[in-house]
């Protein structure tokens, strides 16, 4: 199908949201988030794309800054298991999408779109790994850059730097594979001034690359990947993980009330 034709089709397709914890969140199914996202890559709109899970959830708690991202985003995605699980039998339920799987399939199915790919990373290597297994999965797919940036905020020099990058390799989606929150802040003001979609997709670089293991299936379905990760990586994730879980908690219960609404049409539809 012509791109333009793909457009209108999908154009008109409407995605539910409810807020989880505050935070409006996307109710669609991984299919229609997955075509809802094609559409508007191709669009070449701005629209700036978060994951959602424990840690987010927690760090909204702790910076209203990056709440207020959140809401005002173009879509978050239920990346964690849980709120798929604390909302199962609510009116409006989330189905959970992983970050991985996300970019999977975005990076499978542009193919027959002639999507091209941007990727801002960690290191160079990790990110030669990554476009060295995407070729190999994905034959035919259309990678256009890559950017390592430094283990700290971006200076003024550097975002200019990028943008140029950017804006000469005219990518579909730039994807951000480095941390929650400083990734999502990136990732809107990319968005925002380079009129492009941007997916901050944390450690999926790394599990696709094959750089990180993924928890065993059983743990995932029981919603205890955190632990699996904090026992992989203790020392770095234990605050993460053992203060986190417990900010998450609490957030959840105090929007608990007010959370449970009928889903509503997507305000970027």
């Amino acid at each position: 199908m012509p791109a333009l034709a793909f457009c209108a089709t999908l154009d008109t397709m409407h995605l539910g949201t409810r807020r989880f914890a505050g935070i409006p969140v996307t109710a669609g199914t991984p299919h229609d988030a997955t075509q809802w996202l094609l559409t508007r890559a191709q669009l070449g709109v701005a629209c700036d794309v978060h994951l959602l899970e424990s840690n987010g959830v927690a760090t909204a708690e702790r910076d209203k800054y990056f709440f207020e991202l959140l809401c005002g985003a173009c879509l978050v995605v239920p990346d964690g298991r849980w709120l798929e699980i604390l909302t199962r039998k609510s009116l409006a339920p989330l189905h959970q999408f992983r970050g991985e799987d996300l970019f999977r399939s975005l990076c499978d199915l542009g193919r027959d779109h002639r999507i091209r790919h941007f990727f801002v990373g960690s290191t160079e290597e990790k990110l030669f790994s990554l476009t060295t297994e995407l070729e190999s999965l994905y034959p035919g797919i259309e990678l256009v850059g890559t950017y390592c940036p430094p283990f700290r905020e971006l200076n003024t020099g550097e975002r200019e730097s990028l943008s140029t990058m950017i804006l000469a390799a005219k990518p579909h989606i730039v994807w951000l594979g480095i941390s929650t929150p400083r990734q999502d802040y990136e990732a809107k003001r990319i968005a925002t001034e380079n009129t492009v979609m941007t997916v901050a997709v944390g450690a999926a670089f790394e599990f696709v690359s094959g750089d990180k293991k993924r928890a065993p299936a059983w743990m995932s379905r029981l919603g205890m990947e955190w632990l699996f990760r904090l026992l992989s990586e203790p020392r770095r994730l234990a605050k993460r993980y053992l203060l986190g879980n417990v900010i998450f908690l609490w957030r959840v219960l105090r929007h608990w009330r007010s959370d449970n609404e009928a889903i509503r049409p997507h305000r970027g539809s």
